[in-house]
């Protein structure tokens, strides 16, 4: 997918609200930017699969607007959905990075999003479809150094976020709460 800031490090998928994908793209400078995926014919993941899209095709694009087109056929189209405001990202370092990246769906239009980042933090970040924005949900800095890998795990009824960095550490964090309360976390469409 073209269309991006500069070096794309991390990508994630979710299904949305009516079962099609959302792709989330983050790299250097703090560019994190959410797509919709549609592969006509496919109604699952499975099939978009199936369908080369997440084995990825060429793609060029076909509007400023940020509408992309597959070269391959037309068999695959993302738009873009949302990006971050300008105000989050200046509140983050300019050479600050995403190195790795895990969504998944809430329901109700919410994406739950868990980032790392090479500002040393880790985020939660809550993804909602109707406003198109992003808000960030908790940090921590608990490394002290540069971010490299993220996981969400599902444990029963807990969530937990996996973490690890340049520190040689893995950490385990229990998140539940916070992914409870983005479902009710205001988004507003004028952050």
């Amino acid at each position: 997918i073209l269309g991006l800031m500069s070096t794309v490090r991390a990508l994630a998928l979710s299904t949305d609200q009516s079962g099609g994908l959302l792709l989330f793209s983050g790299g250097a400078r703090v560019d994190l930017r959410c797509w919709r995926l549609s592969v006509p014919h496919a109604t699952t993941a499975a099939d978009a699969a199936m369908a080369g899209v997440i084995e990825g095709s060429a793609t060029s694009a076909t509007s400023a607007g940020g509408s992309l087109t597959s070269t391959d056929n037309n068999n695959m189209r993302a738009t873009l959905v949302g990006v971050w405001t300008r105000h989050v990202v200046e509140r983050l370092m300019e050479d600050c990075r995403v190195m790795d990246l895990v969504a998944q769906p809430l329901g109700g239009g919410r994406h739950l999003l868990l980032a790392a980042f090479s500002d040393a933090f880790w985020r939660v970040l809550v993804y909602d479809e109707a406003t198109r924005r992003f808000v960030i949900l908790l940090e921590s800095d608990f490394h002290k150094r540069c971010m490299l890998t993220v996981r969400l795990l599902q444990w029963g009824s807990r969530t937990l976020a996996l973490t690890s960095a340049t520190d040689g550490r893995v950490a385990i964090w229990d998140v539940s709460e916070t992914a409870r309360n983005a479902q009710t976390v205001l988004v507003t469409s004028n952050v």
